[in-house]
């Protein structure tokens, strides 16, 4: 056995969790019933009844969860967390598409956790009678909950009693416990401190033991009986709550049945957690400001054995090389295993390692901060593992192996409808084996369903995918995950499916002040202080958005930075209503200001060639990117030296194309795909107007916005008896109406089904305030002169609108 001076440092990750304080549930959370029946062995509660893993990811996070933290949480497949750091609500959301699994010590008392006495919520230095909070007083001055009797050592890190487990009244509190957490609807408990058994083989019963972390008191039960009793704990668990999931940490002298007379914890529990597996945490010297930071303290076990003199570090080796055994053993038995690993965002070399390692064995991998407070992605498919940066020296490089892409990553639908994506399905340096596609837990209200479950991975593989979307589904962003299996080898892979409600037009909006494009749905609710319903954001300077027919966004980052790599500025493709993450980058442009879609699916794209300063840089040119395109398909320089630096485009209905430009002027080429871009073939210039944005509404009437001095105003345009020559001098008999109300800087326009006109201003009206969004609401399909919402803005520098169809 290893020695007992390194063996504590190595558990004294595994019991953090003791000296946390969390906030207290409320005491009225009801408690479940007790199941009595005899503790039968089962397979694996986290594997189908074909031996499939329910489970690819995890998390082990022991704060408060922020609202970004319980997103991230909610994509994993586990989440074990400290019961008084979550909330019932909390609870429910971690269970969208995974498991929410409660910690519980059983070895030890913490003397900072919660429990629960009648209802009542106590910490732990309360149960044992000690007179204060203080790790360090120990004078008992209360009746106890937890009698002396109970305790037969004191981990002394944590001033964290040992409770022995031989005793069954001390059995039977540990399962009141877990019947207050099965209560909350928990799914399981997660057992920590099971590796303390281990201790009680060091020494002799009758006399105490003590070393710098342990005191081990005299008249303790044998390392034999201490064994059984907490097999005998984990099989009372097991026996009060038979559906729950049971994730054993650590404690591998008591899982095999072959090792403890054919009746250890393998079959009562669910998986085991692998505590450091491949990664450590190596405690600083002295008092870091912030010690889970300090990346320089995490470090392999390879480069930990290099540290340490003989004979420990052979010890150490033999030991670790004892617990990777006992962990393949139980999986290979059909069990499951978590590998918990520990690094910081910074150690990346630390996450791709763990991962190899843990896949080479078949474990389930993840890394945290030695505190676990601090949520990392981790992939979790070989796709994202060769991306990943820091990961050069991953061997998995040059194996073959399969992949999945989808194609696109992210849908959106309606409750009540479906929608539908396609799987590539690739096979990476000659990998020949089939691949098995099957869906892991779905949110509540979604059902899925494949063209096809198996497959052979390839260059043109390809299956789909189509979800149902109940009509009470909640409307919200869902992780939909994907288990694709192959030679024994299981990934997960997630889409993203939003679900949403659109009842009117969204009403979508680029901030180049802030960097974010944020959409809003339900026009007749919104007010003027209504905040988004989605959201992208660390954009460059957004300043133009379209959208098509089926809700699909085309954002145009600017990047008006002069010392921006050329050419700069590209326009980022959103899934239908997401805004979740891009699909796809269109790239080659030079300051892009504007984008428009045609009838045909077309996206014209105006590179100004300006940067934020004015000065030019390169050729201004209009770009074409056929459907589904990331570079130029056609395209044609814009002759700014007699028409001015292009801005704004709009697409008519006949399918040509109209620039604003910097002269003043408002531009069309009536066959865009054929122009070489000399010329024009209308050319207006609107007196006391210097145009910025256009749009067309349903009857082919133009919408200009712009402004001239401290005149800012809207102007409807009929198209109808245009003559294609240049320069019509002046088209203000053809204007039908003019807007002026609440516009300040306007900078873009667009008119909606309905006839409602909507304006962007880039300012407020003293120029130096936050932007804003009006509404000019359409009577009898003419949109009336007075608005009748004023929308307002977080930052100055609102520059993109776009009003999107229903779905």
């Amino acid at each position: 056995m290893k020695s007992i001076q390194t063996f504590t440092l190595l558990v004294s990750l595994g019991l953090l969790a003791a000296c946390g304080s969390a906030p207290q549930v409320s005491s009225s959370t009801p408690q479940a019933k007790v199941q009595k029946q005899v503790a039968t062995k089962a397979p694996s509660r986290l594997k189908d009844a074909q031996g499939n893993l329910k489970v690819l990811n995890y998390a082990t996070f022991y704060a408060t969860p922020t609202s970004a933290d319980l997103d991230e949480l909610q994509k994993r497949d586990i989440s074990f967390v400290q019961p008084n750091a979550v909330s019932n609500e909390q609870i429910q959301a971690l269970q969208t598409i995974g498991y929410a699994i409660s910690y519980l010590s059983i070895g030890e008392i913490g003397i900072y956790n919660t429990y629960y006495i009648n209802g009542q919520p106590k910490y732990g230095w309360e149960l044992l009678g000690w007179s204060n909070s203080d790790p360090n007083n120990h004078t008992i001055t209360g009746t106890p909950v937890i009698p002396q009797s109970w305790v037969v050592g004191l981990n002394k890190s944590f001033q964290a009693p040992m409770l022995d487990l031989s005793n069954s009244a001390a059995r039977a509190f540990l399962v009141s416990q877990a019947q207050y957490l099965w209560g909350r609807q928990f799914d399981g408990l997660f057992l920590d401190t099971a590796d303390d058994a281990e201790f009680f083989g060091t020494g002799t019963p009758s006399v105490q033991f003590e070393n710098e972390g342990l005191i081990l008191y005299a008249g303790r039960p044998t390392y034999a009986q201490m064994r059984a009793g907490y097999i005998a704990t984990i099989k009372a668990l097991r026996e009060a709550y038979p559906g729950g999931i049971l994730v054993q940490n650590g404690g591998f002298d008591l899982v095999l049945d072959s090792e403890n007379s054919g009746d250890g914890t393998e079959g009562y529990i669910d998986g085991v957690m692998h505590e450091v597996a491949t990664t450590r945490y190596l405690p600083p010297s002295g008092n870091p400001t912030n010690p889970t930071l300090n990346g320089a303290n995490y470090l392999s076990w390879t480069s930990y054995y290099a540290m340490t003199p003989e004979p420990q570090r052979t010890a150490d080796q033999n030991y670790r090389i004892n617990r990777d055994q006992h962990a393949d053993a139980y999986k290979n038995r059909g069990g499951v295993v978590f590998a918990q690993d520990f690094a910081t965002s910074d150690r990346t070399d630390l996450a791709c390692l763990s991962y190899e390692v843990s896949r080479s064995h078949g474990w389930i991998p993840a890394y945290s901060d030695a505190y676990f407070q601090k949520l990392y992605t981790f992939p979790n498919s070989t796709a994202q593992i060769r991306a990943y940066t820091g990961c050069a020296n991953y061997t998995y490089t040059t194996a073959s192996d399969f992949s999945v892409v989808f194609q696109p990553r992210v849908v959106s639908a309606k409750p009540g409808t479906s929608t539908s994506t396609t799987l590539n399905v690739g096979a990476v340096n000659g990998y020949t084996s089939p691949v098995s596609l099957r869906l892991g837990k779905l949110p509540a209200g979604v059902t899925g369903s494949f063209t096809s479950t198996q497959v052979t991975p390839g260059p043109t593989t390809q299956v789909g995918l189509t979800l149902n979307v109940a009509s009470t589904t909640a409307l919200k962003t869902y992780i939909v995950p994907v288990i694709a299996t192959s030679a024994g080898n299981s990934m997960r892979y997630d889409l993203r499916l939003n679900v949403v409600n659109v009842n009117g037009e969204s009403v979508w909006i680029a901030n180049a002040g802030n960097g974010t494009v944020a959409a809003y749905d339900s026009q007749s609710t919104l007010t003027s202080t209504s905040t988004e319903n989605r959201k992208a954001s660390s954009i460059s300077q957004p300043y133009d958005i379209a959208v098509a027919a089926d809700g699909t966004q085309f954002v145009v980052e600017n990047v008006g930075n002069p010392a921006a790599p050329q050419p700069a500025g590209r326009v980022l493709k959103y899934a239908p209503y997401s805004l979740s993450e891009p699909l796809q980058t269109l790239t080659g442009l030079n300051y892009p200001t504007s984008a428009a879609l045609d009838s045909v699916g077309n996206l014209w794209v105006v590179s100004s060639a300006l940067d934020w300063s004015g000065a030019v840089r390169g050729t201004p040119r209009i770009s074409r990117f056929a459907s589904n395109a990331t570079t130029e398909t056609s395209g044609f320089n814009f002759p700014a030296s007699t028409y001015g630096y292009p801005f704004r485009a709009a697409v008519d209905s006949q399918n040509r194309l109209w620039v604003t430009t910097t002269y003043g002027l408002v531009t069309m080429f009536a066959t865009p795909l054929t122009s070489n871009g000399a010329a024009p073939d209308l050319v207006w210039q609107l007196t006391g107007l210097n145009p910025k944005g256009l749009t067309f509404d349903g009857q082919g009437n133009l919408y200009v916005v712009g402004n001239t001095g401290s005149s800012s105003k809207a102007v409807k345009l009929s198209t109808t008896s245009l003559t294609l020559s240049p320069y019509t001098a002046n088209a203000d008999s053809r204007i039908l109406s003019t807007y002026t109300s609440n516009l300040y800087s306007p900078f873009d326009v667009d008119v909606d089904v309905l006839g409602n006109l909507w304006v962007v201003n880039s300012t407020n009206s003293a120029g130096t305030g936050a932007g804003s969004v009006v509404r000019f609401p359409a009577v009898s399909g003419t949109p009336s002169s007075t608005p009748n919402l004023i929308l307002n803005q977080s930052t100055q520098y609102t520059l993109g609108i776009a009003v999107s169809n229903p779905l």
